[in-house]
């Protein structure tokens, strides 16, 4: 099948957890609420696009096991082809648990299904990916997945965003191959080997550093939440883009929203500027609604709350 979008990446489970307050060592604290929602970076980034009027292929693997369906069913509500769906005959589906409490969020992940990703799962759909015009890659799953994928699209036209997270999920192979970075700014401190990622605008100038490294890097997003976020291009002066006022309710998946946005606008021959003050709006909106895949916004959203960024 023919995809001008290819998503390769993770598929997850996300049971989310809202506590009053960050629990002491040893402490049992009584939830506020707790839900279900399918998640995953590779799922998250391709309903996004999709929610945007584009069909993304996604590329990803589950367990065969209930938390495998209730991905499944997921997707196709979202019109979501499952083709590139694979089950594991080994692994579970993987899982992941957001803890939100009023000052913090952190992520519990359970590998599962996505580390028995192989590259060889990637065979059917080489032809595919040569003929893209965008792969997204991301470190939830083994770097020779995504390496191989980003080595395919690159044989034929397409360019490949990478989202850095986790950083230690990536390799330098993988790093090398990427023509749009798109790290959040903890992560962009990790890459640069800064110790403070809240002084972002203190080692941003630099990021050229990169560029540097990876002679194929064309731009750097960086996301930095209610800051906002800074596009790097290369060899170019850095922007910086204000994220509208919000009220955020729960983060998670606001990065993916990001990504999907900015590779849709892109698509549609936005230019890197508009894409990245789109992708801001996105992203903010889908912080501001409980759950990730749940928080991604409809272009129809979009059009409503942000007029101003089409």
């Amino acid at each position: 099948m023919d995809a001008s979008i290819v998503v390769v990446g993770s598929l997850v489970v996300d049971l989310t957890i809202w506590l009053p307050r960050q629990p002491a060592a040893g402490e049992t604290v009584l939830a506020n609420r707790a839900a279900m929602f399918v998640g995953g970076k590779g799922a998250n980034q391709a309903v996004q696009v999709r929610r945007l009027g584009d069909s993304p292929l996604l590329i990803g693997k589950i367990g065969r096991d209930p938390l495998g369906s209730f991905i499944q069913d997921g997707l196709q509500k979202e019109g979501i082809l499952l083709d590139g769906i694979d089950k594991s005959l080994t692994a579970p589906t993987s899982y992941a648990v957001p803890v939100i409490t009023p000052n913090s969020q952190y992520i519990l992940h359970v590998p599962g299904a996505n580390r028995d990703f192989d590259a060889v799962d990637l065979h059917p759909f080489r032809e595919t990916l040569e003929r893209s015009r965008w792969l997204l890659v991301q470190g939830e799953i083994p770097a020779e997945v995504s390496l191989q994928a980003m080595r395919w699209t690159h044989q034929g036209s397409g360019l490949v965003l990478c989202d850095p997270a986790p950083v230690d999920g990536m390799t330098e192979l993988v790093l090398d191959e990427a023509d749009v970075l798109t790290p959040n700014q903890v992560e962009m401190a990790q890459l640069l080997g800064q110790h403070n990622p809240s002084e972002w605008r203190m080692w941003a100038p630099k990021a050229q550093s990169l560029f540097q490294k990876y002679p194929r890097l064309r731009l750097i997003l960086v996301t930095l939440g209610q800051d906002g976020a800074l596009m790097i291009p290369r060899d170019q002066p850095r922007v910086h883009f204000n994220a509208p006022q919000v009220q955020a309710v729960d983060p998670t998946g606001a990065g993916d929203a990001f990504n999907g946005a900015w590779v849709w606008a892109v698509s549609q021959g936005w230019t890197w500027h508009k894409a990245t003050q789109f992708a801001v709006a996105v992203g903010s909106q889908a912080a501001a609604k409980p759950g990730a895949m749940a928080s991604l916004p409809t272009m129809k959203e979009m059009r409503k709350n942000f007029p101003e960024v089409f």
